[in-house]
């Protein structure tokens, strides 16, 4: 998606493909502490994680 410039935020928020979900996500972290939004982003992940093995679950 943005390859080489992955990380610059600009072409990020500025991306239409982007959801704008993401990008408040980016800018209220820039609030935060980054250690805290990484644990935050963890258990977000395992979260996603165990909802989408239930639902797989569900289908096989």
């Amino acid at each position: 998606m943005f390859e080489g410039d992955f990380m610059d935020e600009k072409l990020i928020l500025a991306a239409p493909e982007v959801s704008n979900w993401l990008k408040m996500q980016i800018e209220e972290t820039k609030k935060r502490d980054i250690c805290d939004c990484l644990n935050d982003i963890e258990f977000l992940r395992l979260v996603l994680e165990s909802r989408l093995n239930k639902l797989q679950m569900k289908i096989t």
